[in-house]
């Protein structure tokens, strides 16, 4: 689930980012974060990763 604009949200749906979908974080820095989504390492900067809610 995510909040946003639609156009973000699309983004993320784009790069497998769906409901239910699990997500590993492998690492993070100041600048962004770095996940493992369906065997795919994906880095995201903050703005982007903080319209992820996570249940």
């Amino acid at each position: 689930m995510f909040r946003g604009k639609d156009e973000m949200k699309r983004r993320l749906q784009d790069l497998e980012f769906v409901k239910g979908q699990e997500v590993q974080v492998l690492g993070e820095n100041a600048s962004g974060l770095i996940l493992l989504v369906k065997g795919t390492k994906i880095a995201l900067n903050r703005g982007l990763a903080s319209l992820i809610i996570v249940e």
